[in-house]
């Protein structure tokens, strides 16, 4: 297979296009008024997913989610690496922030 210098130039194009975009909406993500946070079709528990699921343990999810990038405090967010205080809406301010990156990833 040969490889031509514009097929380089286009794969670079795109992850540029890519990484410009990802920050782009990470960036208004962080913008959103708190009352856009809410449970809705896309961040409802569903059945399936309640209580450790099956295709959880399959993936071994506990083996690798912890070497995925946490961005959420890049632009002014709230890092969801540990949950805040249980107090002043500490847990409140979590789950909006789990919300908007469920929205957003």
């Amino acid at each position: 297979m040969i490889v031509s210098v514009a097929d380089g130039v286009a794969v670079a194009l795109s992850v540029a296009t890519w990484v410009a975009v990802s920050f782009s909406v990470g960036w208004w993500a962080t913008r959103w008024p708190p009352e856009r946070l809410h449970d809705g079709p896309v961040t409802r528990l569903r059945r399936w997913e309640d209580g450790g699921a099956w295709w959880q343990r399959h993936v071994r999810v506990q083996r690798w989610k912890d070497r995925l990038p946490e961005a959420g405090a890049f632009f002014g967010g709230t890092a969801k690496r540990h949950l805040p205080s249980r107090t002043d809406g500490g847990l409140e301010a979590f789950r909006r922030e789990t919300i908007r990156a469920e929205r957003v990833g």
